[in-house]
Order: structure tokens, then C-alpha cells, then sequence
């Protein structure tokens, strides 16, 4: 007959000369050692200048890393924050991206050699935001390619807002910049919003600032960028951004562009390119009149840094073509598209006066084709550098119909959705890996979109 395991162990200590001790080591054996971590307790205040934010704060006695999680007794999901970056015994950690005028459940979290301990909820109540102007006019699905979406804003109600995946408004900055401030990046601990505040037409030559906020409405030191405009990009030295570049040429001012970097206190470190460098201006055109510096000749958008390759990757509208550029020789490695092209054969339509190149991988590249004229288009291209070849995959239309004149965003996921910002159209659209309208948002009448930055990640330790 089959004995229990109780029985084997009973039958053993009446056996033993050693029973008591037996039994104190079996006893200590049961006992976890390290008791769990006490709870402890959170101070959570809604940040006064964005009422969507909160901070949470404690004291801890050993340094630890922390971190906190928001959910809401509606939904499963939570929000989980970046954590501290080094063990610290002083925490304060911003929570965004949170609907306003609502309950939230909120616990932090503290990692001290290990040993994890979680703070007692505590419920907050998230403020009105303040819109300034800025009117939804119709939402329709879900956006599923991003979490969060920071999106600028132009015309009636103009600043920087981000909209969750319902596209409901979850922060807001209303501003009174001038025309050309076009970008917010928000930088990749989830907690500091950067801004370009440029107006090369009326702040004069030495103006330009790269603003940077706090996403709980504190402003930080901004960085000067003299003559900035349109774009700017984060790199691993500070910051590249696009600037005029004004020349006599055949009598004439004719205004290219540079492409300048700065340190983290907007110390010029170098010219990394210039339009004059590349193409000669001799003969330029301008296809309409924009700065009063001159001739309008290269016009370039937008600016993005490539970390892999640490390539700039910068859209020079009025030539219609894309470059990348080596961050620290300035050398062109790709010219996609205008004058002197790698890719001089064409399959499809060919992009014109585009923003926003997106690449999907080293062969293949979005892009928003605003074309001079004509319906405005997100086209899909491959890239055959060693035929020189650039042909059109596929591509999805303006939703109006309409010529996006200005502006315009995309981006592509893992998944295969496509998310574009059409520009001047004031509309937002994603579509899945068939091309299916999965997510629409439009804005009232007399606001266009600028650029995105989509966002999976928000919150973390409040910036100094």
C-alpha cells in the first residue's frame, strides 16, 4: 500500500534521535527568508499648467529605481511610465497621456536591488484641458500604429496637441509662434516635449529657438538655432536642424539651405550641408515666392536623423528630391529623386514637391507626394540602387481628393498600417497592411496639420 508523503514524514522523526531539531529545520525550511517589501505611500498632484498630467512623488529609504502604472476602473489596460534612470531615493514621475475630466488609479513602483514594492492606489482626478481654438470635427475607428499621437497644429487654434488612439485630446500647448513652427518631437524618455519656434520672414537673421517644455507645462532652457526653419531633428551631439543659406547668384539672392548642428546649449558645432554644395544654382526658378530673402530655390521640409546609419535624411521640395547625408562628413551617400539622381528611372509616378520621406527598410520608402499640382498621394516605392531603378508599389490617395498644397506626415509599422498627417487637407488617416481605412480624424474648417511624432510610451522621471 502506497504511504502518504505526511506519513514518511512522521514515521522519520519518531525514528530520529534528532526529532526536535528536526522539526525547528523543517519549520525554518517553510519560512521565506526575505518577507515581501511593505507598501508605501504616493503624493499625486495635478500638474496645474497641463491638467492631463500628473506627478507622482515619494521618498524611499534605499536608493531604487521607480515607476509608476495608471488604469481606470473602466478599462483593463494600463499605462505603465518610463522609469528612473539610476536608483535615486527622491522620485517624481510625470503621468500623461490621460483623458481629462476623469478618475484614474494610480500606484508607483520601486525596485531596490530586486526587491519590488508597490505603493497603496491612490485615486486621482485629471483637469480640463485647454484647447485654445483647436475643433475636432469628426473621429471615426481606432488608431492601432500608435498609442499616441503628437501633432501640430496650424491656422485656428495653432500649437501642438496629442490625441490617444480614440483620437481624443490628452494634452495641449497653444502657441503664438510664427508661421513656420511645424514640429514637436518628444524626446525618448517620455517626458520633455521639443518645439521649433522658427520665423526667418520677421525674427531676423539671429533668430530661432529650439523650445523645450516639460510635459507638465514647465518651460526649460530653450537652444538658439540662428536662422532656423521648417524642421529640426534630435541627434547624438544635440540637435540638427534646417537653416537659410543665402547667396548672390547671376545677380540675383537665391536662398538654398544648410543643414547646421548645435550642442544640447546651441553652441554651432558644424555646417554639416549646403544646397550650394550639391546642385548649382545657376538658372534657378522658384515655383512660387516664400521668403523675402530672395529667390525661393531649394525649399527644403523636413529633417530626420537616421541613428543606424548616422545619416540626416532631408526633403528638398522644390527640386523634388530626398538625400542622405553622413552626419559627420556632410558627404551625399543617396539622392533620391531631382536633379542628378541615383535612382533615374522611374517606374510609376514620380513624387513631386514632397515631405516626409518614411523608409520601411534600406530598399524601401514612403513618402507624402504633394505633387505641384494634381491629387496628393502617400506612394510606396522600392529602390534598386545597383539598376537605379525607383518603382511605385502602391499608393493611397488624398481621402478628399484634394492637392495637399503644404505639410503632410507618414509612418509605417511592424504590422503594415500606414498613419499619414494630410497636411493642409486637416485630416489624420490610417489604413491596415490591405489598405483598409482602419482610423479617421478631421479638424474643423480653418486648421491644417503639420508633422507627427507617433508616441508607444509616456511619462517618466520629471526633467531638471
Amino acid at each position: 500500500m502506497e504511504s502518504s508523503p505526511g506519513a514518511n514524514v512522521g514515521a522519520a522523526l519518531r525514528g530520529s534521535r534528532y526529532g526536535r531539531p528536526m522539526v525547528v529545520l523543517l519549520l525554518a525550511a517553510c519560512v521565506d527568508p526575505t518577507p515581501e517589501p511593505a507598501p508605501f505611500t504616493v503624493s499625486v498632484t495635478v500638474a496645474e499648467a497641463q491638467p492631463t498630467v500628473l506627478h507622482v512623488t515619494w521618498e524611499s529609504e534605499e536608493p531604487g529605481v521607480g515607476w509608476v502604472t495608471v488604469g481606470r476602473d473602466d478599462v483593463d489596460e494600463q499605462l505603465t511610465t518610463h522609469r528612473d534612470a539610476a536608483p535615486t531615493t527622491h522620485h517624481d514621475i510625470l503621468v500623461a497621456g490621460l483623458l481629462p475630466r476623469t478618475v484614474w488609479r494610480v500606484q508607483a513602483h520601486l525596485d531596490v536591488d530586486g526587491d519590488v514594492a508597490d505603493s497603496t492606489e491612490v485615486p486621482a482626478k485629471t483637469g480640463s484641458l485647454e484647447r485654445g481654438g483647436i475643433v475636432v470635427g469628426s473621429v471615426e475607428g481606432k488608431m492601432e500604429s500608435a498609442r499616441w499621437l503628437m501633432q501640430g497644429v496650424l491656422g485656428k487654434g495653432g500649437g501642438f496637441v496629442m490625441f490617444d488612439q480614440d483620437g481624443a485630446l490628452v494634452w495641449s500647448y497653444v502657441h503664438d509662434f510664427p508661421r513656420l513652427t511645424t514640429r514637436a518631437r518628444l524626446t525618448p524618455d517620455g517626458t520633455t516635449v521639443l518645439t521649433g519656434d522658427f520665423d526667418v520672414d520677421e525674427g531676423g537673421p539671429n533668430y530661432g529657438w529650439i523650445r523645450r517644455m516639460s510635459l507638465d507645462g514647465t518651460e526649460l532652457d530653450p537652444v538658439p538655432t540662428p536662422g532656423a526653419h521648417h524642421d529640426f531633428a534630435p541627434t547624438p551631439d544635440g540637435y540638427a536642424y534646417l537653416a537659410l543659406d543665402v547667396r548672390p547668384v547671376q545677380d540675383h539672392a537665391v536662398v538654398g539651405d544648410q543643414i547646421l548642428e548645435v550642442d544640447a546649449e546651441g553652441n554651432l558645432l558644424r555646417t554639416v550641408w549646403s544646397s550650394f554644395d550639391t546642385w548649382s544654382a545657376d538658372g534657378a526658378t522658384q515655383p512660387e515666392p516664400f521668403y523675402h530673402q530672395g529667390l525661393d530655390w531649394t525649399h527644403s521640409n523636413t529633417l530626420d536623423y537616421d541613428a543606424e546609419r548616422d545619416q540626416l535624411v532631408v526633403s528638398v521640395r522644390n527640386l523634388s528630391a530626398i538625400l542622405r547625408i553622413d552626419r559627420a562628413t556632410g558627404e551625399v551617400a543617396e539622392q533620391i529623386g531631382g536633379p542628378t539622381s541615383d535612382y533615374p528611372t522611374v517606374s510609376g509616378t514620380p513624387f513631386e514637391a514632397q515631405h516626409s520621406p518614411f523608409f520601411v527598410s534600406d530598399d524601401e520608402m514612403l513618402v507624402m507626394d504633394n505633387t505641384f499640382k494634381g491629387v496628393s498621394a502617400v506612394r510606396d516605392y522600392r529602390l534598386d540602387a545597383s539598376a537605379g531603378t525607383l518603382t511605385e508599389l502602391g499608393s493611397i490617395v488624398s481621402p478628399s481628393g484634394a492637392n495637399v498644397s503644404a505639410l503632410g506626415d507618414v509612418a509605417h509599422d511592424e504590422d503594415g498600417r500606414t498613419l499619414t498627417s494630410w497636411g493642409t487637407a486637416g485630416s489624420i488617416e490610417e489604413v491596415d497592411a490591405d489598405g483598409v481605412p482602419t482610423f479617421r480624424l478631421d479638424l474643423d474648417l480653418g486648421s491644417a496639420f503639420s508633422f507627427f511624432d507617433p508616441v508607444d510610451q509616456l511619462g517618466g522621471p520629471s526633467p531638471d
